[in-house]
């Protein structure tokens, strides 16, 4: 039940970034930007655009990752604090990505 609205494409996109804004009843809405899927850039079959994991549960960043099929490594607990690469890089399936939470091991 999380009011928001879409920046961008929302057929067959991405969500490159997320903020809460506030709308114009003063009310906080998340605010969606999105990005082209790869069929709908031209892509390569392979390359993956790096989605937005910044706040998300590790739990859901796992899921992410995974359904993706890239190699990840995870560093502390908590919520995403960072992520390497960023949202809305090209990147492929053998490329590493560096995940750090709110509170390092």
């Amino acid at each position: 039940n999380i009011e928001f609205e879409i920046e961008g494409l929302s057929k067959n996109s991405i969500v490159a970034d997320q903020k809460y804004v506030m709308d114009e009843d003063g009310n906080k809405i998340l605010k969606l930007v999105t990005k082209a899927a790869e069929k709908e850039s031209g892509l390569k079959e392979q390359d993956i655009i790096m989605p937005y994991l910044k706040g998300m549960s590790i739990r859901s960043c796992i899921k992410v990752l995974s359904s993706l099929g890239v190699e990840y490594e995870i560093n502390g607990t908590g919520k995403i604090l960072t992520q390497n690469p960023q949202a809305g890089e090209l990147i492929n399936m053998n490329q590493p990505v560096l995940i750090n939470c709110s509170s390092s091991n």
